[in-house]
């Protein structure tokens, strides 16, 4: 938008147009020309959220529930995910001692379509996609992976868990708790 403005800007201030041309005519005929020289940058660059695929590569790794209701502060929270590149999620609970215990062992995807509901995160735009889990007893379930972002200092995961109501929980990297 800003870039379109630009160009508008500019071709009016310049005064040049064809003969029997105005220079609004002018300016939006060189508005469009640039704009097919310099195409859009890609989606994912453009929205606040990774694409699928991006999210797939960032959630693998160890994420901590940060249970601190203050920027740049981090408490460490009873929950803690392990997520791996062969799609093994390990769910761990923080014991009275201070330490996390295996709770289980689930297998996990990043997908862009809740079948239950039909909806597609690529389409909203508002979420980076759905965690699906199939559970030891062969349940499956769909969550909503928030946001995920790895170039942050820290980095953050953002899920929303539906049940009876949605509930957003956040999670860091171990290293956000030093």
């Amino acid at each position: 938008m800003v870039f379109a403005i630009a160009v508008l800007t500019l071709g009016l201030a310049s005064g040049h147009s064809a003969p029997g041309e105005s220079h609004l005519e002018a300016a939006f005929g060189r508005q469009a020309e640039a704009v097919q020289n310099h195409p859009a940058p890609t989606a994912s660059k453009d929205t606040i959220v990774p694409s699928v695929e991006e999210a797939r590569e960032m959630i693998v790794g160890t994420w901590i529930e940060d249970v601190s209701d203050k920027i740049g502060v981090y408490k460490k929270g009873p929950k803690k995910r392990v997520f791996t590149e062969d799609g093994t999620l390990k769910r761990y609970r923080r014991t009275d001692a201070g330490t996390y215990e295996l709770e289980e062992t689930v297998q996990y995807a990043l997908v862009d379509k809740n079948p239950r509901t039909g909806q597609k995160a690529s389409e909203t735009g508002l979420f980076a996609a759905y965690l699906k889990t199939t559970e030891s007893d062969g349940d499956i379930y769909y969550n909503v992976v928030d946001n995920i972002n790895r170039e942050a200092d820290p980095s953050y995961l953002s899920l929303q868990y539906t049940g009876a109501s949605a509930t957003t929980v956040s999670f860091s990297p171990p290293s956000a708790f030093k």
